[in-house]
């Protein structure tokens, strides 16, 4: 079988996702002062192949897959859909990662975070027993049909790579992952009612967050996330506490016509707005690509920010050539700093109830407006590859293909849907072209989710890089790639395919800024949003690199 290029994916409405490329700088760096252990797996050019060099990349490689596919197929049948639940999803299957690397790896590095135990018989196979333990906790999380189509597949090639001799540490691994300390940690019923933007108790306020008025049907994502479920790892008081008296919870946003508010409002209604309209859209490259870069708001294929952070993170860990037990400790904490800096944004967010541009730049719409009522309009958070625009363009490549997810119909609602992004058309709708194409998510601005998780993720990557080198926030990242830039990405405003567009990062404040930054450009934050979020990340970051797999 010939290998399978995203947009021949695109085509076939597969969830198919391309590893970012290996990137090497050697010289810049010492090598390892250990000798990490080798799994012995190599690259093969299966059609769902991973690049994997070791059981651990090979797992993360699928767990990010599970994000993209987890938003390409039906909603009703997602299981970890939007930010907070996607971030928490990958938390916890990294700490089953590391716990199960730290208990079977010889001369470990780190203590196990949620396993505390001993294990009876040393696996034979640390690569299998880790498959397996990663394995479990996939299946536990990610249990719908569709998944299990894909999971099934990716089993059966990990275990034909490690070798079915090792099928006893396999099914030890099984054992582990399938722990209570692990399971009890996903409560899909109660994650389920805590995200759904139907069923929610929100209270609309005057001057507060609501509906973006041209997705008046869109409701409320995680409308009651923040101490509950409970955090992996922080308290619930350093959840809801301020940094100044100790917790992670960013400062109070300024108030509405305060100087920093005007300040904030005057850069992102000239920063943001979408200028010709929906039809027509006129959007300069330095204002919008770098939205469009770091977006990944639950579309089709891409998934949600904690996955781009994820790939950012496996680039510098690839070019600091990390064997399997540093890079398990390395992206549980980036994980876990993550799903627990989703308790935090979230919990402020609904907290405060701070109204998105959209809405503070039209300040006295009347509840159904028209297209004519509304003065301003954001560039907003793209529908890429909008399921009729990507599923049904005329592509040139044929190929034979193999699908792990069911066909997207063209009307079908996938988890974006859930964020504010439905593609269904309604009466009330101020302008439907341009509904089918942005939108404004549908959870309060402050602070900036993509600032929260971002620099919780990056902040975690100085810290566990600075153990090691003198500078930790250097890390010479070239030609980093976004999904949302490729050239299989089809854009959101007319059915055509996005020229590539990577990007350098030379330290990691580049990749901070950027994408805390990002959001005002598409007009759908405020940049004080993006610094509460960034205060919140960092703080959470430090707690967690303190607490979590420990030396």
């Amino acid at each position: 079988m010939r290998e399978i290029s995203r947009r021949v994916a695109l085509k076939a409405g597969l969830s198919f996702t391309i590893s970012a490329a290996t990137v090497s700088f050697a010289s810049a760096h010492p090598n390892n002062d250990d000798i990490e252990p080798t799994d012995g797996l190599s690259p093969t050019k299966d059609a769902f192949a991973s690049r994997a060099q070791n059981s651990v990349e090979y797992w993360n490689d699928v767990s990010l897959e599970l994000v993209a596919n987890d938003h390409t197929i039906e909603v009703g049948q997602a299981r970890a859909p939007g930010p907070v639940a996607s971030a928490r999803a990958l938390g916890l299957i990294h700490t089953v990662i590391a716990d199960a690397v730290a208990l079977a790896y010889p001369d470990p590095l780190f203590k196990p975070f949620l396993f505390r135990d001993a294990l009876n018989d040393t696996p034979t196979s640390p690569a299998s027993f880790v498959g397996g333990a990663c394995a479990a906790i996939m299946s536990h999380i990610y249990d719908g049909p569709e998944h299990e189509v894909y999971l099934r597949t990716k089993r059966t090639e990990f275990l034909r790579m490690v070798g079915l001799r090792h099928r006893r540490a396999w099914l030890q691994g099984q054992q582990f992952g399938s722990h209570s300390v692990y399971r009890d940690k996903w409560n899909w019923p109660d994650i389920r009612a805590r995200i759904d933007n139907k069923n929610h108790k929100y209270v609309i306020e005057p001057r507060r967050h609501s509906v973006d008025p041209f997705n008046p049907d869109q409701g409320y994502y995680g409308h009651s996330w923040g101490v509950e479920p409970a955090p992996l790892v922080l308290s619930k008081e350093e959840v809801t506490k301020k940094i100044k008296d100790g917790g992670c919870a960013p400062p109070d946003p300024p108030s509405i016509g305060s100087p920093e508010y005007q300040r904030d409002l005057e850069d992102v209604k000239l920063v943001g707005e979408l200028l010709g309209g929906a039809e027509s859209a006129h959007r300069t490259r330095e204002q919008v690509l770098p939205g469009i870069f770091w977006a990944y708001d639950g579309a089709i294929l891409i998934g949600t920010p904690p996955r781009q952070y994820n790939q950012f993170v496996r680039q510098v860990a690839r070019a600091d050539k990390l064997g399997p037990r540093r890079l398990s400790r390395l992206l549980a904490l980036c994980n876990l700093a993550m799903s627990d800096a989703g308790n935090v944004a979230w919990h402020a967010k609904y907290l405060h109830k701070v109204w998105r541009p959209v809405r503070g730049l039209n300040p006295d719409l009347p509840e159904h407006p028209a297209k004519e009522d509304i003065k301003w309009v954001p560039h907003g958070s793209p529908r890429t590859n909008r399921a009729d625009f990507a599923f049904f363009m005329p592509f040139s490549e044929e190929t034979e293909l193999q699908s792990m997810v069911s066909l997207a119909a063209k009307e079908q609602e996938t988890a974006q849907s859930l964020l504010g992004g439905t593609p269904k058309p309604s009466t009330q709708d101020p302008d439907p072209a341009y509904k089918a194409a942005a939108f404004t998510p549908n959870f309060p601005a402050y602070p900036s989710g993509h600032a929260t998780f971002g620099t919780a993720c990056f902040t975690m990557l100085r810290l566990v890089r600075g153990e090691r080198f003198a500078d930790p926030a250097w890390v010479n990242i070239r030609r980093f790639t976004s999904d949302e830039l490729r050239e299989e990405a089809v854009d959101n405003f007319e059915p055509k395919v996005r020229d590539i567009r990577p990007d350098d990062f030379l330290d990691l404040e580049k990749a901070i800024e950027d994408n805390s930054r990002s959001r005002v450009y598409l007009g759908v934050h405020w940049q004080f949003d993006a610094d509460g979020g960034r205060e919140a990340g960092e703080s959470v970051a430090k707690v967690i690199h303190a607490k979590a797999y420990t030396k």
